[in-house]
């Protein structure tokens, strides 16, 4: 409902400044950022089992592994499982705006 309501509201406010463009900018951006979260959380759940190793959680994302209190080991895979750097920073950038 939440996500219903910044579409529109957001989408309102773009069609009334005549900039249709951004409004689908805007919905392109939340489907990639949607996609990106799922992801990590699916990665996470897989990845949540006895591996026997250790792996090093990046710098960056050790942050928010303790502030959601994730499991080290699977926050790392799930986040080194994304495919690019974009993808990372991205996921980076939502978290740092709910923690």
């Amino acid at each position: 409902m939440a996500k219903a309501f910044i579409e529109i509201d957001v989408g309102r406010n773009l069609i009334r400044n005549g900039n249709v463009n951004g409004f689908e900018h805007f919905k392109k951006a939340l489907v990639l950022t949607k996609s990106i979260i799922d992801r990590f959380a699916r990665d996470y759940i897989r990845y949540d089992i006895r591996w026997g190793m250790r792996v090093k959680i990046s710098d960056s994302m050790k942050k928010y592994a303790k502030a959601f209190h994730f499991k080290k080991t699977p926050a790392a895979l799930a986040y080194y499982a994304l495919s690019t750097q974009k993808e990372r920073e991205k996921l980076l950038e939502v978290l740092e705006k709910f923690g």
